[in-house]
């Protein structure tokens, strides 16, 4: 059995847009060791480069970026158990 530990968000400095990482922890509860760490990655807004658009205004967007597969799903497969908190 597993549970998730949150840890907070870094924000990334010296960034064009703001980017923040959020790291994900689940822990062994017999062990008390971390089993999966992964992180998220996520932008939002600022400009990217005003002139990229058509029409020459500036580009914003809101991204995201983690792990293709579902970490839950993975845990199920190896029967696994995720413990809430």
């Amino acid at each position: 059995m597993v549970y998730a530990d949150p840890q907070p968000g870094i924000e990334l400095k010296g960034m064009w847009v703001r980017i923040l990482l959020l790291p994900r922890h689940y822990i062994d509860t017999t062990t008390g060791e971390v089993v999966v760490s992964y992180s998220k990655l996520r932008a939002k807004g600022g400009v990217v480069f005003k002139g990229f658009s058509q029409g020459g205004v500036p580009l914003t967007f809101y991204g995201s970026c983690q792990p293709k597969e579902n970490v839950r799903d993975l845990f199920k497969s190896l029967q696994i158990t995720i413990l809430d908190r």
